[in-house]
């Protein structure tokens, strides 16, 4: 295979793929599709790419041909599916088949894999989706600029795999397996106190459109005090700095702090762009808004942070409450209003003027104070599952690197530069 591999443990070997499959890697198939046609289905690209399989209407096209049975094209359980084209953070994720035999086929974007036994199809599916299985198809794929970048049925055969003996695959998949569904729990915790707080919002409001209480319906400029941030330096300060809290930090329900950029502490930065818990951030850019409301609450865990140009803070007057304004933005018609508003310029955004005007219903102050005692309880909760959620992947990649990690695994995937097809 060439280059220098290194000692692997007792019982392992380097192959590659095309030494352990007994079928493929095979091309699907895209005939025309269209939504309420009747012939066969087919999965979408995006059925795989969170590297698992998701079958739901969205991941699901429908054929206008009706694939024969017995065909070739009919993905049995088991199979793994590999994503040829894509982006460069998606070309080559693969996700195991788990549905039903010959209910669904595969795209041209996909090529399909099948080995001997379900141990392996597990071990090469972990592996090809690790950071080394990644770096892997990062090196490997090729396209022409300012298309999506491709990997090859040569390349992937020839992709060098570490393969432990059949037991000891078994045994690190169940392992993993019990780690990634720690990971799947936590995530459902977190989208079910979402679900919690959009019902209690609706009991105790109504929705704000057809406002079947009858509340006073006011622009939200009225009721709380809005700031926009300062300009700054694009430069990155690594210490000793006024932490900023951009577009990129604020999520859905959320601030990231990955990626943080300072303002550098001698020069002096305006109170009013001082971040205090309680505040509601908005990103207001385009893909901020348009790829889902970055819309969060600020907690003290997140201070000391200003804010910068393009994210808005809202601080609740008048009697409204910063919660009610938080889950009010998270309403469709929110999203909406902003869609419908959104300036094209260099910087696509939603202007302050236009977050000012956005109409709502102004609640009593009885039912304002049970909402936050309520809202409050399920956004504990909700904190609690993201913490429990990070220490899960945290424990999740710990496993995934202590397994597939090394010099030697570095110097397979270096093996393989003079690979073409």
């Amino acid at each position: 295979m060439g280059g220098e591999v290194g000692e692997l443990p007792a019982g392992w070997r380097l192959v590659r793929l095309e030494e352990i499959v007994t079928e493929g890697p095979t091309n699907g198939y895209s005939p025309p599709a269209a939504p309420g046609a009747r012939g066969s289905r087919s999965l979408k690209l995006s059925a795989t790419t969170q590297g698992r399989m998701i079958l739901s209407p969205e991941t699901i096209k429908p054929l206008h041909e009706t694939i024969p049975p017995g065909s070739w094209q009919w993905l049995a359980p088991g199979d793994l599916l590999v994503q040829r084209s894509n982006t460069a953070d998606l070309v080559g994720t693969a996700a195991v088949y788990d549905g039903p035999p010959n209910a669904f086929v595969y795209p041209d974007l996909m090529m399909r894999i099948r080995f001997s036994d379900p141990a392996t199809t597990r071990w090469v599916w972990r592996y090809m989706n690790s950071p080394i299985g990644r770096r892997f198809f990062s090196t490997m794929a090729a396209g022409a600029a300012g298309s999506m970048p491709k990997i090859s049925g040569a390349k992937l055969r020839a992709m060098p795999i570490v393969l432990p003996p059949l037991p000891e695959q078994r045994r690190i998949a169940d392992i993993l397996d019990k780690a990634d569904a720690i990971r799947r729990k936590r995530k459902e915790a977190i989208a079910l106190t979402d679900e919690l707080l959009r019902s209690a919002f609706l009991e105790m409001f109504g929705d704000p459109v057809s406002n079947p209480k009858g509340w006073e319906v006011r622009a939200l400029g009225a009721y709380c005090d809005m700031e926009t941030g300062f300009a700054f330096q694009s430069a990155r300060f690594e210490s000793d700095g006024v932490r900023l809290c951009r577009g990129a930090n604020v999520l859905p329900g959320a601030i990231d702090w990955s990626d943080v950029r300072y303002w550098p502490s001698r020069e002096d930065v305006a109170d009013r762009y001082r971040l205090r818990a309680g505040d509601v951030v908005l990103a207001m850019d385009r893909p901020w808004i348009s790829s889902g409301l970055k819309v969060a609450i600020v907690s003290a865990g997140d201070l000391p942070a200003h804010l910068v140009q393009r994210v808005a803070r809202l601080r609740a007057i008048c009697g409204l409450t910063n919660e009610y304004i938080y889950f009010a933005l998270l309403q469709p018609q929110f999203a909406r209003h902003c869609a419908a508003r959104m300036t094209e310029t260099t910087v696509p955004h939603i202007s302050p003027h236009d977050i000012r005007s956005h109409v709502l219903p102004v609640p009593d102050h009885a039912t304002l104070r049970r909402f936050s005692q309520v809202g409050a309880m399920i956004l504990d909760a909700k904190r609690q599952a993201e913490r429990a959620l990070a220490d899960a992947e945290v424990l999740f990649a710990s496993l995934v690197s202590r397994v597939f990690r090394g010099d030697p695994a570095r110097c397979f995937i270096e093996s393989t530069h003079g690979v073409r097809s």
